[in-house]
């Protein structure tokens, strides 16, 4: 039951943070302004989390570190939805990097609990 339950939970971080992250970098050339500077913000903006990510799974551990950046692109997502029918910009562009910023941390995080969640004798098999 435990490793059903596991791998239920991971399909769903997995399909959720998939799903956010392509449809950010692939609207992000449809975006108001600049759509070349649209897609460098959010290409730029993946190393420095991937950095981040590293580092706070190893500090404070994998599930916190999902958590906690899952958390961050729903709060950051708020704003996105509120600003996505008006004229700004400016703040349009910054909620979307923070919430691609999140959703690079999460797509790393995600990656790593789905390697560990199962047993290794169960990960050597296939």
């Amino acid at each position: 039951w435990r490793l059903s339950k596991n791998t239920i939970l991971s399909i769903i971080c997995w399909t959720t943070v998939s799903l956010t992250y392509f449809v950010l970098f692939i609207n992000s050339t449809r975006m108001s302004g600049n759509p070349f500077a649209s897609f460098f913000y959010q290409s730029i903006v993946e190393l420095p989390a991937y950095i981040l990510g590293k580092m706070l799974g190893d500090v404070v551990g994998r599930r916190f570190t999902n958590a906690f950046s899952f958390l961050s692109m729903s709060i950051f997502s708020i704003p996105a939805y509120l600003l996505a029918r008006t004229d700004h910009d400016v703040a349009m562009r910054i909620v979307v990097v923070c919430i691609k910023f999140c959703s690079s941390i999460t797509f790393f995080a995600v990656n790593l609990q789905s390697m560990e969640i199962y047993p290794t004798c169960l990960r050597q098999s296939g």
